[in-house]
């Protein structure tokens, strides 16, 4: 009776073969309109690829390929749901990495884990079902170089003028649009910023992210990744002197923590908003937008090399 083991039709290898392959011959070919036309082209494509090799393999393996992907239909059909969803819309991922920092010298390509730190958001980016372009934005040859060593060439590279310790990401972002417009002739209805010194995503995120802000689209024009601050602003003191007071000077300090009212922090995992609001507001942070709230385990930003040790334990920790 075939139920649906990896080992009624080999090894977990195998099986890991067989879905790499059902991912870049079917999956990561085009747009599927339907769920049905989704299940449709892995019928086919296991038809041609494995029917006409049936010397070399058994008819029994190739029915039990076929039914261990069909049992998978439903994950693979969230994959075409969320194309489906996104409708005609072309999203972008931008990933800012300029070569200058202070806090941390040459940052973005640090060794963490054992993968230089923007590794880690490029196969972030890369495991997302809705981006259509990935680009990273860098003024370094170094850095230009590890992003195409993790399968992201870098056609162009970022004017030194963007890349001051001074200069704004939106600029650095704009600049990507005109440039994929301009020379590409590619344009895009949302933009996705992904900051390299927030690696700690989950798979989903980015997808998640996409999807509310595009159903919400009506009421929010961008959708940004919080966290709920431990460090509360009404414990936040001013130092003057010698002298000590509260940051906000009308501020009450409650007696319990319980009495605080959540306060939410923007982390880099995403930043997503419709390309005609960064034109016109010049910001990831516009009138009106959404959160999508993440875990406490993603509530860090790389900037030194405390960050570091920190995001470094917590991925050792999970494994």
């Amino acid at each position: 009776m075939l139920d649906g083991r990896v080992s009624a039709c080999g090894d977990n290898a195998a099986m890991e073969s067989f879905f790499s392959l059902l991912q870049k011959n079917v999956l990561d070919r085009q747009r599927w309109t339907t769920s049905e036309e989704l299940r449709l082209a892995i019928l086919t494509w296991i038809e041609k690829a494995y029917h006409r090799r049936r010397r070399r393999v058994s008819k029994l393996t190739i029915i039990c390929l076929t039914f261990v992907a069909l049992k998978n239909t439903n994950r693979l059909n969230e994959i075409g749901q969320t194309q489906i969803m996104i409708e005609s819309k072309f999203v972008i991922g931008i990933i800012p990495a300029r070569g200058g920092s202070k806090g941390l010298k040459s940052k973005n390509i640090f060794p963490l884990n054992g993968k230089p730190l923007l590794a880690w958001t490029i196969e972030a980016a890369k495991r997302s079902t809705v981006l259509d372009d990935i680009v990273v934005s860098t003024d370094d040859v170094k850095i230009a170089a590890v992003a195409e060593q993790f399968g992201i060439p870098v056609p162009f590279l970022r004017p030194p003028e963007l890349a001051a310790d001074e200069s704004p990401t939106i600029d650095a972002v704009l600049h990507v649009l005109s440039v994929m417009y301009e020379n590409y002739n590619k344009s895009f209805e949302y933009v996705c910023l992904l900051e390299p010194t927030s690696p700690l995503r989950e798979v989903s995120d980015i997808d998640t992210m996409v999807r509310k802000l595009h159903d919400k689209r009506e009421a929010f024009d961008a959708i940004i990744s919080v966290g709920e601050s431990h460090l509360h602003p009404s414990l936040m003191k001013r130092v003057i002197g010698d002298s000590v007071e509260n940051y906000f000077l009308d501020q009450a300090d409650p007696a319990r923590r319980q009495d605080y009212e959540p306060a939410y922090f923007p982390f880099g995992v995403a930043y997503i908003c419709k390309t005609e609001t960064l034109w016109s507001e010049r910001t990831f942070f516009p009138k009106r937008m959404t959160s999508f709230k993440i875990q406490r385990h993603q509530n860090f930003e790389i900037d030194d090399h405390v960050d570091l040790m920190c995001v470094e334990a917590l991925m050792k920790n999970e494994g």
